[in-house]
């Protein structure tokens, strides 16, 4: 009789936790984490999948600006999973502005505030698990990069097998159309950067590539595109 009894125990159990666990939502520490930062960062993929399930909000922030996800991706692949799954529908496409390989990056459009974000959509259906993994690693060393003249990370998630990274929309273009394009006063032919503005470019990507270096990132593909 009393080995029956047990999965109802163990239920009656899940369901005690499950209310605390609902209770707490919105507690924070004095580092402002919630209870799902906690159980990311303590690689609890059952605790993680419970408070999504709950309705946490996976986009809350800490102290120090970093979500649930900073401490996923560091835990372990099921918690990092689980988190980059979370579907995000408040976002709008306004049009495709690259494409490459895996994927595109599309420029959207936030309902709520129509502020605006380029997403770069990678196809993982199509990868082999290494390279999966390193798709993943993109995202772990974008979020932990937080620089003036670095490209700032917003968040990422997967849905339909696709890995949906949103960073910041540089609206200024790229570094090339300047150098190509841009006109010189009173003619239609390019112009020629000012020395002050070649060492202004010079110092910002310095700047950029020694905080990078500080974080133990290296790139290796830099380019004025």
């Amino acid at each position: 009789e009393s080995v029956l009894s047990r999965p109802d125990e163990e239920e009656k159990k899940k369901e005690v936790n499950m209310l605390l666990v609902v209770e707490e939502l919105g507690e924070t520490e004095k580092e402002k984490r919630t209870l799902l930062h906690r159980f990311a960062q303590r690689s609890s993929a059952d605790g993680v999948k419970r408070l999504l399930q709950a309705g946490a909000d996976s986009s809350i922030e800490d102290m120090f600006g970093r979500t649930p996800l900073y401490y996923g991706l560091r835990a372990g692949e099921n918690v990092a999973q689980l988190l980059l799954e979370e579907v995000h529908e408040d976002y709008e496409p306004i049009r495709v502005v690259g494409q490459g390989a895996f994927g595109s990056a599309v420029l959207v459009k936030r309902k709520t505030n129509s502020k605006e974000y380029i997403v770069k959509d990678v196809n993982l259906a199509s990868m082999q698990p290494k390279q999966r993994a390193e798709e993943i690693n993109e995202v772990k060393i974008l979020s932990v990069l937080r620089h003036p003249h670095i490209v700032h990370y917003e968040k990422a998630f997967i849905r339909n097998n696709v890995l949906h990274i949103m960073m910041e929309f540089a609206g200024g273009g790229e570094l090339y159309g300047l150098i190509k394009d841009r006109p010189a006063e009173g003619s239609k032919q390019p112009s020629p950067l000012s020395e002050e503005e070649i060492l202004r470019v010079i110092g910002q990507t310095a700047s950029a590539l020694k905080y990078a270096h500080e974080n133990k990132v290296i790139h290796r593909d830099i380019k004025v595109q």
